[in-house]
């Protein structure tokens, strides 16, 4: 099994993201959008794990999370990245940013207490748009685009990233929903 951790967002917000995105992906030879549905936050890649370790990871969760608050995200612009000739177009968080890699280095350490292997490297909370995307133009200049989408954060997910139909599906096996905020 294929798995992450990650924030769903509400269907506002991903209705809000999937004008943004179709904006943002006009002149351009070519590219891999996000369907609307896979839309997320992730935390914490696990990739290929094996079934039997759902319950380690979901007593995890529980114990990492059982203090955690619901909170507000500023999702505040895209951006893009490029690697080799393509780019990665994302949606950048501001307010929220620093509660979101606290959260996502509570639950890496969490993966390591319970020896559960993930891919470790630096985190930058986004929301990714669309991959492998080629611009028309030899010199693209991508245009920033100022957002402020707010979103409240009321659950973590385990996901697992399969393929339904051809078709790339995000699957939440494990829900935690957090503590309402004061």
């Amino acid at each position: 099994m294929r798995l992450f951790i990650g924030l769903p967002i509400s269907e506002n917000t991903r209705q809000k993201l999937l004008e943004v995105q179709r904006n943002s992906l006009q002149n351009v030879d070519s590219a891999n959008p996000t369907p609307i549905q896979n839309l997320h936050l992730t935390l914490a890649f696990l990739g290929d794990t094996e079934a039997f370790k759902l319950d380690t990871i979901k007593l995890m969760l529980n114990n990492v999370l059982r203090n955690q608050h619901s909170f507000d995200v500023l999702i505040e612009r895209t951006d893009a990245f490029s690697k080799r000739n393509e780019f990665t177009v994302y949606a950048d968080i501001d307010i929220g940013k620093k509660w979101l890699m606290e959260l996502a280095l509570s639950i890496q350490n969490g993966l390591k207490d319970a020896n559960i292997p993930f891919e470790e490297g630096s985190y930058n909370p986004h929301i990714t748009l669309a991959r492998r995307v080629r611009y028309l133009s030899k010199t693209p200049s991508f245009k920033i685009e100022k957002l402020d989408i707010n979103e409240t954060i009321h659950q973590v997910c385990l996901y697992e990233s399969t393929r339904v139909d051809g078709i790339l599906t995000y699957i939440p096996l494990i829900i935690i929903p957090l503590n309402q905020s004061l």
